[in-house]
């Protein structure tokens, strides 16, 4: 049977028929899967007869359902997805635009144990930090100065004096921080199960995305997978999955090439109206 593709709505069924004043009953009807759930049937004085009458004779009232956001990769990021307010410190919308949603998912997408790098991970970037709350095993890099001291100077530049007195310190020498060029990565081979790039690759050179993510492939282990997020139109999805390939990587899955109605979007960058999507890649 194909699956319904009909939002799920919850319903409450109320019973009608006299006798239900001696009866607390709660169904819950989802009806894109046509499940029917009774939650609670407390009974007194009421035989089985009378309780089945009452199940067949019940008013139906619509009740809000709570839908989860979605985590799903591989196309473009929509308003319905998963997002964050918060991620260390206070996100404001306009700036954080994308970050809200690529931090959710992202984040969502980080396992317990795991060997992690946030790269081309910025400065007052909160994303390495954060990692933290999976695993206790997280690397950082990026081309930039990336010292305690810019960093925290960063942070309250962006975030302001504030948010950097109540920042744990700390997090500073648990994030293996550290200053390098992704052409040339200073990690062993095969040594992270996941490698997160948030909103970088598309503002570098063609033969620089092409270096990197063969750096990419080189410190990913055979069952590791990559987390890119990017903004479009800066690199279409067409551009970069055909450099993914010619490096000899590979996405994880298909990716959805349509663009939503309801896709996150913004032109607080420029006159050019970016969105943004993202992509799993596996060796």
């Amino acid at each position: 049977m194909a699956k319904s593709t009909k939002k799920p709505t919850t319903k409450k069924a109320v019973a009608k028929n006299p006798v239900a004043k001696k009866v607390e009953k709660v169904v819950e009807v989802v009806e894109a899967t046509e499940v029917v759930k009774v939650e609670t049937v407390e009974v007194k004085d009421v035989n089985t007869e009378t309780v089945e009458e009452i199940v067949e004779n019940v008013e139906v009232l619509d009740v809000e359902k709570k839908v989860e956001p979605n985590i799903v990769p591989n196309r473009f990021i929509t308003k319905n997805d998963k997002k964050v307010d918060k991620m260390i410190f206070d996100l404001e919308p306009n700036f954080w635009w994308s970050r809200l949603y690529e931090y959710a998912l992202c984040l969502e997408m980080a396992s317990e144990g795991e060997t992690v790098l946030d790269l081309c991970t910025g400065t007052y970037h909160p994303f390495k930090f954060a990692l933290l709350e999976k695993t206790n095993d997280v690397y950082a890099c990026d081309l930039a100065d990336t010292s305690n001291k810019v960093v925290l100077e960063a942070i309250e530049k962006r975030f302001g004096t504030d948010a950097l007195n109540s920042f744990d310190k700390k997090m500073l020498d648990d994030v293996k921080l550290s200053s390098q060029d992704i052409v040339n990565l200073n990690y062993e081979d095969n040594m992270f199960d996941k490698i997160f790039c948030i909103s970088a690759l598309e503002h570098l050179s063609v033969d620089v995305i092409k270096s990197g993510l063969k750096q990419i492939k080189r410190v990913l282990k055979n069952d590791g997978k990559v987390i890119l997020t990017l903004d479009y139109p800066t690199l279409k999805p067409d551009t970069l999955i055909s450099i993914i390939e010619e490096v000899g990587l590979k996405v994880d899955g298909e990716f959805n090439y349509d663009i939503p109605s309801d896709a996150i979007s913004s032109t607080y960058f420029g006159e050019t109206e970016l969105k943004c999507y993202s992509i799993v890649l596996i060796k």
